[in-house]
Order: structure tokens, then C-alpha cells, then sequence
């Protein structure tokens, strides 16, 4: 998935800046609340370090079709001064003032992956988006 992966990122990379930045927490926290709590900690100090508008990937957020997907990721690129940030929850997904401190949340569906397989399926969605914004034929109408 990994070699995937890096070959959307590189597809990405002739339209549109991108940088992935995965944080590893603590492992051995059994409880929800405190990995939560601690991937949060991770998350604002990565996230404050630079003025950004922020989106989390949770199962709450707004679904899109990747042609509205594509009419959102534009309007994002056209109406924010500060650059887009994409947030992946760990396993037991974000606190509610979490949520709340997000500019936008988005669900790609309401069932569950593994962070290796919904990267890649994100990553695959952000080309198909940039390819529909680009008028490229990648995206079959």
C-alpha cells in the first residue's frame, strides 16, 4: 500500500503542494480517553505551529461524492488564505472540543479502516479531485 501511496503523492504533487505528516503516539494507553487526550496534545502542537484551516477526517463529517469532493477541495483552495490540513484520528477518534475547534469535519464513510488503507484511499481521492478540477480524463463521468 505503502509504494500506492507514494505514487499518488507524486501524481498530487504536479497540481497541488502536499506534505504528510504522520505522528506516532504513545504506545500501551488502553484507555480511550487518555489516548485520545494524548493524541490531541500531538495534534494541536503540530496543528498551532502554522495558522491552518483545518479538517477532520471522522465518521460525524459531511460525505461527499468525489465530483462535490472536487467542487470543495476547489472552493478550499479559492476561499482560505492558510493552507489546508487534513487530521486522521487514531482508533478512537477525536473528543468533542476537538471536533469542535475543527474549521470543517469530512467522512468518507461511516464504516471503519485501518490509517494504512484510508491513507491510501484519501490519497487516491485527493488525485481524483485535482484531476476533475484540472479537466483531466482520470475521473470516468
Amino acid at each position: 500500500m505503502q509504494i500506492l501511496v507514494e505514487d499518488y503523492t507524486k501524481r498530487i504533487l504536479v497540481w497541488s503542494p502536499l506534505r504528510i505528516h504522520e505522528l506516532k503516539p504513545q504506545k500501551g494507553i488502553k484507555e480511550a480517553m487518555q489516548q485520545i487526550a494524548q493524541e490531541e496534545i500531538l495534534f494541536k502542537k503540530a496543528l498551532h505551529s502554522k495558522p491552518a484551516y483545518t479538517v477532520l477526517l471522522d465518521e460525524a463529517g459531511k460525505s461527499y461524492d468525489s465530483k462535490a469532493f472536487a467542487r470543495w477541495l476547489e472552493s478550499r483552495f479559492n476561499d482560505s488564505h492558510k493552507p489546508l490540513t487534513f487530521v486522521f484520528g487514531g482508533a478512537f477518534g477525536f473528543s468533542p472540543g476537538f471536533k469542535q475547534e475543527a474549521d470543517e469535519l469530512i467522512s468518507f464513510s461511516p464504516m471503519t479502516f485501518s490509517h494504512q488503507l484510508i491513507r491510501l484511499v484519501f490519497m487516491e481521492q485527493i488525485y481524483r479531485a485535482l484531476s476533475i478540477i484540472n479537466h483531466q480524463p482520470y475521473h470516468n463521468d
